[in-house]
């Protein structure tokens, strides 16, 4: 009896245990989204075109959208999105009483135009060189700096020019647009307005390169930025100066010999110097043959010693 009881009890630990299981796992709900038939994501379309989602689900009581579009949506359908001109992603929920389910399919674009091309070109004003992305240019020499704005297939709106001159190069002004004066700072931000299909804006001011000191000898790259954007795209580009800095203020020159000075170090301190060795010898002042002769009686009292250790090693040997 107690042994039935015992089976009972785990049959009925066991329905428990094993019946929500199943019962979840039925009515767990499902869904996949689908773009243009596929479900592989990403789903590849060509810039400004539309695109197909479908989505089913089982299980489920209602359905929420969520990224790239929302609001509350049937538990299967189809809904058509024009006019993408940006990537995309699209998700949708479903819920049920056995929980919720997910799906998500993004949308990537190809054949994008180009909206915004940047041309940052410099001018070393002082040699009179013409615009190039770099020149060379010495420490205090005056250069001029052409940015080129221009627009795609589609206008633009509100483009905003921004310089980021480097250290050693400082703004002089003289800003025009279209070769028209204007009184804005293109440093911190300058709306040049709206640009319509394929127009092109030309801005330029001018600069300074920083005096000799603030350089070290030698070749120093000063690289300028300018960035361009609206509040859809952004591009931008860079020109280059290069300054050399020959000799650095109050140094010296190379030495070319002990007075830096052709004529004496050449001629004059040559025939000074042997007049004064002569003297030094032919007035006693060093007594040169004095000093060879001592140098010749401490070698051979040297050479003598060597001798004479040579010979008692040799009569040490014999007597081992």
């Amino acid at each position: 009896m107690v042994n039935k009881i015992k089976k009972i009890i785990k049959i009925f630990i066991f329905l428990g245990i094993v019946l929500p299981v199943l019962s979840y796992a039925a009515y767990s709900p499902s869904v996949e989204i689908k773009a243009n038939g596929s479900s592989v994501s990403p789903v590849t379309i060509s810039y400004n075109s539309s695109v197909s989602l479908s989505w089913s689900s089982s299980n489920a009581d209602s359905c929420q959208a969520s990224g790239d579009w929302s609001g509350t949506k049937a538990i299967s359908g189809s809904e058509t999105i024009n006019n993408i001109t940006s990537n995309k992603s699209f998700t949708i929920i479903c819920s049920g009483a056995g929980g919720s389910a997910t799906s998500k399919i993004d949308i990537t674009l190809t054949n994008i135009p180009t909206f915004l091309q940047i041309n940052k070109l410099v001018q070393n004003v002082s040699d009179g060189s013409t615009y190039q992305d770099s020149v060379l240019a010495d420490p205090g020499e005056k250069v001029s700096f052409r940015i080129e704005v221009t627009t795609g297939s589609a206008g633009l709106q509100s483009i905003i020019v921004k310089d980021a001159l480097p250290n050693k190069i400082i703004y002089l002004g003289n800003l025009k647009i279209d070769n028209v004066s204007y009184s804005g700072d293109i440093t911190s931000g300058l709306n040049i307005g709206n640009l319509s299909s394929n127009q092109t804006k030309i801005i330029t001011f001018d600069a300074s390169v920083a005096d000799s000191t603030q350089f070290n000898l030698g070749t120093t790259s000063l690289i300028n930025a300018v960035l361009v954007y609206n509040s859809l795209f952004a591009n931008s580009d860079t020109a280059k100066v290069m300054v050399y800095k020959a000799t650095g203020s109050g140094a010296t020159t190379i030495p070319t010999g002990l007075s830096n000075n052709f004529f004496l170090d050449s001629f004059f301190l040559p025939i000074v110097i042997s007049l004064l060795i002569i003297f030094i010898f032919k007035s006693r002042i060093i007594n040169f043959e004095e000093w060879v002769d001592k140098r010749k009686k401490e070698y051979g009292a040297y050479r003598a010693r060597k001798i004479i250790d040579k010979i008692r090693i040799r009569e040490s040997l014999r007597e081992r």
